[in-house]
């Protein structure tokens, strides 16, 4: 790493964190070196001018325990109910890290499969419900295809999948879902959600009571899925639910807007370093949830409609470069870095990188007695170090 002499006004330090580990590692880089990177501190600014974070590295949000249930009740009037708690299971990609209370989501589909589960359990339990539903005997709706939830990543909306059961008595009716209410004498499963978990699925017509089905765990969400298939004929016939080998049929409604935006909790990344710097304060919380300020080198801030936020978080300036001064006379000789990642609540966690996945960084040190202007010189000397 070669020392920026006299004559260089802009320098480049590319910095790689890589991970050739079998376990997730912190994103961070410390480099001392013997030669210095500048001999005169106080002469140079300093800023991060481009990154590239793989969202592997970052979740979308941590799973809380005792916090999501799910419900099935039978009729208008609730007269018998099931709930489940939506339990957490590591992901196949994804061991648990860092503090074992942690429970981390990175992807949509994981929990997803998470409130399927739980939506399984209720359907296997359905035959304390078949008596409450006169007209439906027990093995017929004692199916292996429960509803279940999916995501259809092109539209970026979430689908509900309820099942289809084609073998009912009267002439008139072919196919019956067990969620629809064919007339006033037969009663029908509704769906229900406490707020907790309602929130990942708000885009979904439903209604909301302040009693709920439970009190204590506040399930106030009941999906208004009757009037859909009163009014909605259509069924996609053939569908594979999740885990299921056979075929079955399901009506499929799907949300009003899409949701996913609100499961993304994160809204800045945050990068730090110890070298002397004009830094910027901003709040934060600790894992304690105290307010506290942490100087940051550079942040930068998500915007909550950024398309391809699940693959890479980009960043590179599209203003004027913001720089920082050294505070030092001496000489540069070490660098650090370490990245972190803000979410709604103003928490701070540091970014883990999974293995074999690398963070990417461009620092650029511009002398401040230049009156060159990056994109308009024609005679700068440029030195990547």
């Amino acid at each position: 790493m070669p020392t920026l002499n006299k004559s260089s006004d802009y320098g480049y330090l590319n910095v790689i964190i890589n991970n050739d580990t079998d376990n997730f590692i912190n994103a961070e880089y410390n480099q001392q070196q013997n030669e210095p990177i500048l001999t005169e501190m106080n002469d140079w600014q300093t800023s991060v001018v481009r990154f590239k974070i793989p969202t592997a590295a970052v979740p979308l949000f941590i799973f809380e325990d005792d916090s999501y249930y799910i419900g099935f009740s039978i009729g208008d009037l609730y007269i018998h109910s099931e709930v489940k708690e939506i339990q957490y299971k590591n992901s196949a990609l994804y061991k648990a890290i860092g503090n074992p209370q942690n429970r981390y989501i990175f992807y949509y589909n994981h929990f997803i499969s998470l409130v399927n589960d739980a939506l399984v359990e209720l359907w296997n339990d359905i035959s304390i419900l078949a008596p409450y539903i006169p007209i439906i005997t027990p093995n017929l709706l004692l199916s292996n295809h429960a509803p279940y939830f999916a995501l259809d990543a092109n539209s970026e909306y979430l689908l509900l999948h309820l099942p289809v059961i084609n073998q009912i008595p009267g002439p008139a009716v072919e196919w019956y879902s067990p969620f629809s209410k064919i007339n006033i004498l037969q009663q029908f499963i509704n769906l229900h959600m406490n707020n907790k978990l309602f929130y990942f699925f708000s885009g979904f017509n439903a209604s909301f009571s302040p009693n709920g089905l439970d009190n204590d765990i506040r399930i106030n969400y009941t999906f208004d899925v009757i009037n859909y298939l009163n009014s909605n004929t259509i069924i996609t016939k053939d569908y594979f639910a999740p885990n299921q080998t056979t075929q079955a049929n399901y009506n499929i409604i799907r949300q009003d807007y899409a949701s996913l935006f609100l499961w993304q909790t994160l809204t800045r990344i945050l990068i730090t370093t110890t070298v002397p710097m004009d830094k910027e304060a901003i709040l934060t919380r600790n894992n304690d949830g105290q307010q506290v300020k942490q100087e940051i080198f550079t942040d930068y801030e998500i915007p909550p409609t950024q398309k391809g936020l699940r693959e890479y978080i980009f960043f590179f300036p599209q203003g004027d470069v913001r720089y920082s001064n050294f505070k030092s006379t001496g000489w540069l000789d070490r660098f650090d870095i370490r990245i972190y990642y803000q979410t709604k609540d103003l928490t701070i966690y540091p970014v883990l990188i999974p293995p074999t996945f690398e963070i990417s960084l461009k620092i650029e040190f511009k002398r401040r007695k230049s009156k060159n202007l990056l994109q308009h010189s024609t005679d700068t000397q440029r030195k990547i170090i």
